[in-house]
């Protein structure tokens, strides 16, 4: 049997600059637990990071690009590339994010794509 779970809790406080770019450091916990019948692991991270981001509107689409950086107390470091779409006037939007993971020595690559429905 297999369970994992992984969860994270971050708070900042974001500064804009012209109403188009702002930038956000925050710091958090996450948790993560592995458990197989092999190997079982858990832990908690303290962890900190920065989000930079450029935000433009044009003909009531917005689009947001931007950069995240995380590192945390377990020698993990994660720098993500984010891409975002959004319609201000049916709600409906998507996200790309590109990122590149070190874990203690090994690095690893993740491709997020995403669809957001607002209500």
């Amino acid at each position: 049997s297999l369970l994992s779970v992984y969860s994270v809790l971050d708070a900042g406080y974001r500064f804009g600059f012209d109403n188009h770019i702002y930038f956000m450091p925050f710091v958090g916990a996450e948790f993560n637990m592995y458990d197989s019948d092999a190997y079982d692991e858990k832990y908690v991270a303290i962890r900190a990071g920065v989000e930079f981001m450029y935000t433009h509107k044009i003909l009531g689409l917005r689009y947001d690009y931007g950069l995240k950086i995380i590192g945390n107390h377990k020698d993990e470091f994660v720098a993500t590339a984010i891409g975002r779409f959004w319609s201000e006037h049916d709600f409906v939007g998507g996200n790309i994010e590109l990122s590149a993971i070190r874990s203690q020595d090994n690095m690893s690559y993740k491709v997020s794509v995403g669809v957001n429905l607002g209500f």
